[in-house]
């Protein structure tokens, strides 16, 4: 006899051998018992809980000739012929393979045939949700108004890919992940069964490793059947699943925590010659730090289970690290994977991210504002020394000292000009022509130093930029309520760009009520209930934060409230203190930056330089006096009393000015 693979031999025949289902068995036996069957039905849920083999068993039950309180006998000839797969009364279609507007077709004209044998005709599509739309719109007024004799049942993974229109003809179960505890009990019940000597704690590691998925674990179960042996305990569980043992684990996480750099590398060279990918190291390290930040919070997950020999060491390593830590850490190692997943080099990529775990994060939130803040005092105390230096130059020795003055910013009105223009502080001229000339050769070494000054703090201003644009990129973001539209709006083209139309109708109907940290809370109507059950689906919840992600370019999570829950107005005072706080910073960052500019001009126009021209002719230009002067003197004193306020402005005329011509 040919070997039949356990998950197919051990498929449930009775609603009472389904695990982990009873909120789906329980309504579907009274239906049965009551006679109140609908016309159609759909179930959808993970794979591997029992979707497929729910509609068999309800089609047996249906058409089954001794009936057992909503159970099927499986031993009268109809429900023989549907287990064995011969009956003409239920008919299996796999919507993948037949997809298409001729399929629906060809099955609307079968259906106006009655039953051969059962009082029931049972369509079950499985994947409906690879059907084309086309074929929605024909299935569509058959599954409306079908014959009495007939039928659907409808089975999905992805029940938001399905249009509204057949969603709301149907009704619908949804089938929950199995837990672990469900599982490991089934696991060793067959085990038992089949003779395999299967110990408890690999009947554990196999339950978690199935995540929720009862055919997931009896396929590895079977897989470490066929290694030859009749026991298998969780080190032959691992080996044949490649999985990490705890040791290697619990090591790697020490290295990191003390961010001992050598450990680190060590360990991932270790674990890569024995055959492990990279992606599997960061995934199981990203497990244990789920586990120690339950620990934290005592909380029970399945994950858990997977440590009940190691519980003492899980609990001492989860005292010795903070929840913040813990917090980077995995959203370090989160983004990391993201970018295994695409690379070439997926060591490099692991490596590089462990590193920067161990590393940990700046502590200083507000680095961006005190290297604005430090900016400025820079600023001030480059002014100070410039003006002493000009000072005590002015006291000792009648020297020129001038400004060049910018390009004037309004350029319509000078493009026929080109000529150099300066400006000088107001000083005494020299006499003579010789004590100029000695007055420069003395006081060389001054003007350069104060030239050097001034350099300097063109170099504090553009540098300052620098770090003000790196360390802000690891402060919290904080937005205003402008942007937060604008997101939502860019959130609802990312989705209908997808073809997720039905989560960006429902999303449409929403509002963001606060982006804290990675956290988007989002809110709907009461009477939007049917939008606010889809959002909070798995898969519409990711699909969410794949669009929130791609947007703000961060790890995102989702919540999803009615507007008449007490949570919303929490989030609420949240999203208020977070925008009063953006403008203060907004508020405060102007006041800095333009402090800031200010005293960068300051500096800039006090530049010292030694004037080149024998004789200065001085022209008497005050303040009163500006719109006398002509359209080229207009061009360079304006923009210069526009920064520095009222005072007394001297105009050097060029000496040279014919040779130049």
């Amino acid at each position: 006899m040919a070997y039949i693979a356990l998950y197919r031999k051990w498929r449930p025949k009775s609603f009472s051998d389904v695990v982990g289902q009873k909120q789906v068995t329980e309504i579907l036996q009274k239906a049965i018992c009551l006679d109140k069957i609908a016309h159609a039905y759909l179930f959808s849920g993970p794979r591997g809980t029992g979707k497929t083999s729910m509609a068999k068993i309800f089609a047996r039950a249906i058409n089954c000739e001794h009936e057992q309180n909503g159970n099927p006998c499986n031993t009268c000839s109809i429900c023989t012929q549907i287990i064995e797969g011969d009956s003409l009364d239920v008919v299996e279609i796999d919507a993948a393979s037949n997809r298409s507007i001729e399929d629906i077709r060809t099955l609307r004209e079968t259906i106006k045939f009655l039953p051969a044998e059962g009082r029931k005709k049972i369509y079950i599509i499985d994947e409906v949700h690879m059907l084309t739309i086309e074929a929605f719109n024909a299935l569509l007024k058959t599954l409306e108004e079908p014959p009495s004799h007939v039928i659907f049942i409808l089975a999905t993974t992805e029940p938001e890919r399905i249009p509204i229109t057949i969603l709301s003809r149907c009704q619908r179960y949804e089938f929950h992940r199995i837990s672990s505890d469900d599982i490991m009990s089934r696991l060793l019940y067959i085990a038992k069964e089949e003779n395999i000597s299967l110990t408890v704690e690999a009947a554990r590691l196999l339950a978690v490793q199935a995540e929720g998925g009862m055919r997931d674990a009896l396929s590895m179960l079977d897989q470490c059947v066929g290694n030859g042996t009749q026991y298998i305990d969780d080190n032959m569980v691992r080996q044949v699943l490649g999985l990490l043992g705890k040791e290697w684990i619990f090591s790697l996480s020490t290295a990191i925590f003390h961010n001992q750099g050598k450990e680190i590398i060590k360990q991932i060279d270790h674990i890569i010659h024995l055959g492990k990918e990279p992606y599997i190291i960061l995934s199981s390290f990203i497990e244990h730090i789920r586990a120690l930040m339950f620990m934290q919070v005592h909380a029970t997950s399945d994950v858990m289970a997977d440590y009940a020999e190691q519980m003492q060491e899980l609990e001492k390593q989860a005292q010795s690290i903070t929840s913040e830590r813990l917090f980077y850490i995995l959203k370090v190692l989160q983004e990391t994977l993201l970018q295994v997943k695409t690379s070439p080099m997926p060591r490099v990529i692991v490596e590089m991210g462990l590193l920067m775990a161990a590393q940990g994060e700046n502590k200083n939130t507000n680095i961006s504002d005190s290297a604005l803040a430090l900016q400025v005092n820079q600023l001030e105390n480059m002014v100070l020394q410039l003006q002493t230096k000009v000072d005590t130059l002015i006291k000792n020795k009648p020297i020129i000292t001038s400004v060049t003055s910018n390009i004037p910013e309004d350029k319509d009105e000078i493009d026929d000009y080109e000529e150099d223009y300066t400006v000088a502080s107001e000083i005494d001229v020299p006499c003579s022509q010789d004590n100029i000339k000695e007055a420069r050769t003395k006081e060389a070494k001054e003007a350069k130093e104060a030239k050097e000054a001034v350099v300097l703090s063109e170099k504090v201003v553009s540098t300052g930029n620098i770090t003000n644009k790196t360390t802000s990129e690891k402060k919290e973001k904080l937005y205003s309520s402008i942007e937060y539209e604008e997101i939502f709006q860019q959130v609802l083209r990312y989705l209908n760009d997808k073809k997720k139309k039905r989560i960006a109708y429902a999303f449409g109907q929403g509002k963001i009520v606060c982006i804290e940290k990675n956290t988007i809370v989002i809110s709907l109507n009461d009477k939007f209930s049917f939008g606010f059950n889809l959002l909070k689906e798995e898969n519409a919840r990711k699909m969410l934060e794949e669009a929130f992600g791609s947007i703000l370019q961060v790890t995102c999570y989702v919540q999803v409230y009615l507007d008449s829950d007490s949570q919303i107005k929490v989030w609420e005072k949240k999203s208020t203190a977070l925008l009063k706080k953006n403008n203060d910073n907004v508020q405060k960052k102007e006041v800095l930056y333009q402090k800031k500019e200010t005293l960068a001009a300051v500096v800039s126009a006090t530049h010292v330089h030694m004037d080149n021209a024998e004789t200065n002719t001085v022209l008497d230009a005050q303040v009163n006096d500006v719109k006398k002067m002509n359209l080229k003197e207009k061009s360079v004193v304006e923009p210069l009393l526009k920064r520095l306020g009222e005072c007394n402005i001297y105009i050097e005329e060029d000496p040279y000015k014919g040779e130049h011509e």
